[in-house]
Parts: structure tokens; sequence; C-alpha cells
């Protein structure tokens, strides 16, 4: 689903009272609907670590990891090297 027509939803609840939560990009992701309800289902947890991975843990405790796409396509270290300092960014 494009992350446009998903919710942007906070991995760990937001709790003003507790301080937990944050709205950042360390701690939202977007999710289609049905996931997005399906996380606050007894039992189910989501964790998004640094590089953007997501593990979802079943109420059975089975894992399900969910990398995400690379920006770029990735580039071998000659053509990282011959490109040089002056080349644009990617987007």
């Amino acid at each position: 689903m494009p992350a446009n027509r998903c919710d942007l939803d906070h991995n760990v609840p937001f709790d003003p009272v507790a301080g937990e939560g944050p709205t950042s990009a360390a701690n939202l992701g977007p999710k289609c609907r049905p996931h997005h309800r399906l996380k606050g289902m007894p039992g189910w947890s989501v964790s998004q670590y640094p590089d953007g991975t997501i593990l979802w843990t079943t109420p059975s405790g089975h894992t399900y990891r969910v990398d995400p796409p690379p920006l770029t396509e990735p580039r071998t270290p000659k053509e990282a090297t011959s490109a040089g300092a002056d080349e644009p960014p990617p987007f």
C-alpha cells in the first residue's frame, strides 16, 4: 500500500502523561488501515528500528520482519567512487 494511502501511526503509543510515544520520524510509520487496527489488538506488537526495519510480533510469538525498500538504486563501490563529489542528490 502506498504511504500516501496509509495511516501515519505511532509505533510506541502516544502518552503525554508518561512521556512516551513521541511524534517523531523514529516513532512513526505508515500502516494500511487493517494493519493499523491489528496493531492495537491484544497480544500484537510492532517495533521500528533506526534503519526503518519493522518487526511485527503476533500473539503466538511469531515475528515478521519488514525491511524498507532502498531510497535509491544501490550502486557498486566503483560507481560510488567514480561519481565524484559534484553529483546531484538522487531526488
